[in-house]
């Protein structure tokens, strides 16, 4: 069996089976050096053109996630490393006593993602190829970690059966469950977009979606 977490096995399925929604915002990365703290707590800041969160990563340095709107006033700030200090000083002094940013940015484009289908015969995707959500929430790994924990359980369970762990019946049943935390996750995250005015995707779209794959599974 194989166990599909690359995106190049993207390629096993068609364009019916996926579902992608650009938000036309951008997350830019970078870390921070600030003055020696008790650095056990991640911050968010919700900003008019997008959120702001720090990472702490020891007790000197952060990392920082700024996602934010496509060619915005934050976008402009964010690629001068001056305006990008002097901004963060002010907006987190009461946190931080920063002494510099690096110049450096690692980026990338935001989008909603998810697999219609996520199993094949003998093939299960599993992580990030499988769902994308908006970083607002802050449950991208958390719920590949779901993933990796419900399918470890069902594994032993086969196992100990002794079935066949590759079957496609027992992989349906697998799918099934990430599923239904995926739809519940998306919902609370499109709340919580449209309460900070992002671009979602439609509401209408998501829900006719949810329901005609419950109705499909009851069928």
């Amino acid at each position: 069996m194989i166990i599909a977490t690359e995106f190049e096995y993207l390629k096993l399925l068609s364009n019916e089976e996926k579902f992608n929604w650009n938000y036309s915002e951008t997350a830019y990365t970078f870390l921070i050096y600030h003055t020696k703290i008790d650095n056990h707590c991640a911050r968010q800041f919700f900003l008019e053109d997008g959120p702001l969160a720090f990472l702490p990563i020891s007790n000197t340095t952060t990392s920082v996630v700024w996602s934010v709107q496509n060619k915005s006033k934050a976008e402009k700030i964010i690629h001068n490393v001056k305006d990008r200090l002097n901004f963060l000083r002010n907006i987190s002094s009461n946190f931080y006593q920063i002494n510099t940013c690096s110049k450096d940015l690692d980026y990338f484009p935001l989008t909603f993602e998810f697999l219609k289908k996520t199993v094949l015969s003998r093939t299960i995707f599993l992580g990030d190829i499988t769902h994308k959500i908006h970083p607002i929430a802050g449950q991208g790994w958390n719920m590949t970690l779901r993933d990796i924990d419900i399918l470890v359980k069902d594994l032993k369970d086969n196992i100990n059966k002794g079935y066949d762990i590759g079957d496609i019946n027992l992989l349906r049943e697998f799918e099934k469950k990430p599923k239904l935390a995926i739809y519940y996750l998306r919902s609370q995250s499109i709340l919580l977009e449209n309460h900070l005015e992002l671009n979602p995707p439609p509401f209408l779209l998501c829900e006719k979606k949810v329901f005609l794959w419950h109705h499909n599974q009851r069928l």
